[in-house]
Parts: structure tokens; sequence; C-alpha cells
């Protein structure tokens, strides 16, 4: 649930903080969504509630349409090596990977 998955990322004082939305439903393959303040909890029945947080990998969803677009939902979270210098994130068509030089498809 998307409740389940915001106590993951540690609430009220984890990286997603307080929300700004209700839980909005209704999105493409009977998903549903809520944002935060450091970006936003994805579910669909696939691929479980996701976070989705605020940053270049985020962007760069955005930019392609988010739920509608070619990577539709993310199928887990955003992933950093410890130096922060890559991160990545999987979705149902694709995966996102940035460096400091950008965000692309790979």
């Amino acid at each position: 649930s998307v409740r389940t998955a915001w106590t993951t990322t540690g609430s009220l004082t984890g990286t997603l903080a307080y929300p700004t939305s209700d839980v909005i439903c209704g999105q493409p393959s009977g998903g549903c969504y809520q944002d935060f303040q450091g970006g936003a909890i994805i579910w669909s029945p696939t691929t479980g509630a996701q976070p989705s947080t605020t940053g270049p990998i985020r962007d760069h969803w955005g930019s392609t349409g988010f739920l509608t677009g070619p990577l539709g939902y993310p199928t887990g979270a955003q992933t950093c090596t410890p130096a922060g210098d890559l991160c990545s994130q999987q979705f149902t068509g694709g995966k996102i990977t940035w460096t400091p030089t950008g965000a692309y498809i790979g």
C-alpha cells in the first residue's frame, strides 16, 4: 500500500516527508499515486507501491510522460552508489540511469 511504502521511506522524517495530496486513483492499469514534499509514491496492481523521489531521475521520467509514457510504472526504488555518482531506477518499460553528466534511458 502507499502508506506502507511511505513508512519504509521514513515517514515524516524520510526523503518524501509530508504528504501534499490525497491518494489519487484512476491511473493507467488501475494505479494510484500520492504526492509528497519530496516526490510521490506510485502504485499499481502489478508493481506494488514504489517511491519516486524528487531529482533528475523523476524529472527525466516526467519528461517522458510519467505513467502514460513509454517507461510506465516504477518497479523499484531509486538506488545509488555510495558516492552518489551513479543512480538508477527500473520501470516497467525500461530503466533510467543518472550520472553527473545527465539522465538517460538505458
